[in-house]
């Protein structure tokens, strides 16, 4: 079914990929919901909003591309560390579904534009492992996170996770923290130049620290459908993780430590929900990344998998088009 044929070695993979694609997001064509904009403390997409519209017909185009660029990429540096066997695009599959799961995430929104930065930046975590000196990767990851944060600014958290790495990895030492720091540097200094002359740097100070102190209020309105798609999501995502977890010995030791860093993506990516509750529904996108990573993984190794998994992805994928193009309100 599904899952087998995206293990396979297909030309064709790639065609109904795009399908796929098309149909979770074919509410575009018609119509797009308005999403919550963030604020100047995500200055990037604050600016580019501003130049095309996050809610134009061509910048939803723009994001439907930039969605299947970075399942594309994801797949592909799972495949290069090993989590994923080669000539298989079932993490592709698996992202796409996760990043499209409610109408707040179709078209060209903070976290797509963040997740373009983020997925190379833990790419470049991972080559940290085994390096006696992995300064270029530190640097490298440290930056693109930070550009990634000027999109959507709750991914800043994610710096910490780099720190986790240094530990998980065995590479901390004050060198290498000194470099991940000019990395963040590297950045914001000129975003702090920007304000300089702008004269502003008085009023987006506050702004970061109202930021971090105000907790916004939970706002979840979402149709029955949306709701039967998130316990879906969690099922898949529950079997898979524990699979992973009662199968963590059969790996090799440089997989074993990807995978609990990956784990701390998770809960790090999670945390960050608490500052996103008033647009809870695409503050989740954030988490497409690690899930990907855990569900594919699970759908790859394993030799066989059951009919009923079979069964549910289909379902999952059916009501994820039934949600977005028939029974979603804005």
């Amino acid at each position: 079914m599904l899952i087998r044929f995206f293990k396979s070695s297909y030309y064709s993979q790639y065609l109904l990929l795009l399908i796929i694609a098309a149909l979770l997001w074919l509410r575009i064509y018609f119509s797009s919901c308005p999403m919550l904009i963030p604020g100047k403390e995500s200055p990037l997409f604050s600016m580019l909003n501003a130049m095309i519209g996050a809610e134009s017909l061509h910048a939803a185009l723009i994001g439907l591309v930039l969605l299947l660029l970075n399942a594309i990429l994801l797949n592909f540096i799972l495949v290069r560390h090993e989590l994923l066997p080669k000539n298989s695009l079932i993490g592709a599959l698996v992202f796409i579904t996760l990043m499209s799961h409610s109408v707040t995430g179709l078209g060209l929104n903070p976290v797509l534009c963040a997740t373009l930065f983020i997925i190379p930046a833990f790419d470049q975590m991972l080559k940290t492992y085994g390096k006696s000196d992995p300064s270029r990767q530190v640097f490298s990851a440290a930056m693109l996170l930070s550009v990634a944060s000027l999109f959507y600014f709750p991914s800043a958290v994610l710096l910490i996770l780099l720190v986790f790495s240094f530990i998980i990895f065995g590479t901390f030492s004050f060198r290498v923290l000194l470099v991940a720091i000019v990395g963040v540097m590297a950045v914001y200094v000129y975003l702090f130049v920007y304000y300089f002359i702008m004269d502003n740097v008085e009023g987006q100070y506050c702004l970061y620290i109202e930021w971090f102190q105000v907790i916004p209020a939970f706002n979840m309105p979402a149709p029955g459908v949306q709701y039967m798609i998130w316990v879906v999501i969690i099922f898949v995502f529950a079997t898979s993780l524990l699979y992973s977890l009662s199968h963590l010995n059969e790996w090799n030791i440089s997989v074993r430590k990807k995978v609990l860093l990956n784990l701390w993506f998770i809960g790090l990516a999670a945390g960050t929900l608490v500052y996103t509750w008033d647009n809870f529904s695409m503050a989740l996108l954030i988490l497409a990344v690690p899930f990907t990573i855990v569900i594919s993984a699970y759908f790859a190794n394993r030799k066989k998998i059951s009919f009923i998994m079979e069964v549910l992805y289909l379902l999952l994928l059916l009501l994820i088009i039934m949600n977005n193009t028939l029974l979603a309100t804005c």
